[in-house]
């Protein structure tokens, strides 16, 4: 895979996001430069050359190259202004002055089966519970989407790894190979990861507070933004109290799941992609710990 040259954008585009979703950023760095070489590029479109220069900034910080990872978002965003993932990765960067360790490259169109959205903005709350056993992914594999991902696919992520926190991975190990790691476990180490918002680590650690896997007092790691640090998940309570939304105004606290995914459907005006992802994540909250919709 890293020393084929792309013959064509599209091939370019599956290389370099393969290479990054297994880490091989050397590789990932190589095939970028080999493909600024190749024929094709120089008729390719632009939102492509953007997205392969988004790319290429990814393996370029997660090197350690923030000047180069710098000039590449910089370079996209000349390409395609609307290119968000770039400019918030490029904001990061120039906030905290240091390459970023896990950069947000993916969106979900690039890393979930668009049947995945199909199935759970479909699924009535008598076949929800099915319709998340039905999504094969190991839990490996929401891991390295979650350290990937943009806050979109954060957060189904996390959904989808506390959904499992009582349940079965439906994915079994392979013969022979290492134990699958569990959900509790894999949010433990998101916790102590420099991906995402503090709001969102704090977040994975009440869950799991919440679901009893982690005692009061108990020491974990987290990342407060700048150093990793063990701290005790004394509370559940949250801090701030949120700001009345429409949805929460019709919540009430004898709503139902059913009552909730009909008001949200009423909320969201916007594309077919983007509800439905909306919905699916709202789906998943209800059926996970808590029932938390973020």
């Amino acid at each position: 895979m890293a020393q084929a040259p792309a013959r064509r954008s599209e091939d370019a585009y599956g290389q370099l996001t393969a290479l990054l979703l297994i880490h091989e950023d050397q590789a990932a760095w190589d095939a970028f430069e080999c493909m600024e070489r190749a024929a094709w590029a120089a008729s390719e479109r632009r939102h492509r050359v953007a997205e392969r220069l988004h790319l290429a900034a990814g393996a370029a910080s997660r090197l350690g190259r923030a000047d180069q990872a710098r000039t590449l978002w910089r370079e996209a965003l000349e390409q395609d202004p609307r290119h968000a993932t770039a400019a918030e990765n490029l904001a990061v960067l120039e906030r905290d002055a240091a390459p970023l360790t896990c950069p947000a490259l993916f969106g979900w169109r690039q890393v979930l089966p668009i049947d995945w959205m199909r199935r759970l903005s479909e699924a009535d709350a008598a076949h929800l519970e099915s319709a998340l056993g039905a999504l094969t992914a190991s839990d490996a594999y929401l891991e390295t989407i979650y350290l990937a991902g943009d806050a979109t696919v954060r957060a189904l992520g996390a959904q989808l790894l506390t959904h499992r926190l009582t349940r079965e991975s439906p994915v079994q190990p392979i013969p022979g190979g290492p134990p699958e790691r569990r959900a509790a476990v894999i949010l433990r180490d998101l916790a102590r990861q420099p991906v995402g918002t503090s709001e969102e680590r704090t977040e994975l650690l009440r869950t799991l507070r919440e679901s009893g896997l982690v005692d009061g007092d108990e020491t974990v790691q987290y990342w407060d933004g700048k150093v990793l640090r063990s701290v005790q998940v004394l509370s559940t309570q949250i801090d701030r109290a949120p700001r009345p939304t429409e949805l929460s105004r019709a919540q009430g606290e004898d709503a139902s799941a059913d009552a909730l995914i009909a008001k949200l459907e009423q909320l969201v005006e916007t594309d077919d992609d983007r509800r439905r992802l909306a919905l699916a994540k709202a789906r998943v909250a209800l059926a996970s710990p808590g029932r938390r919709i973020t």
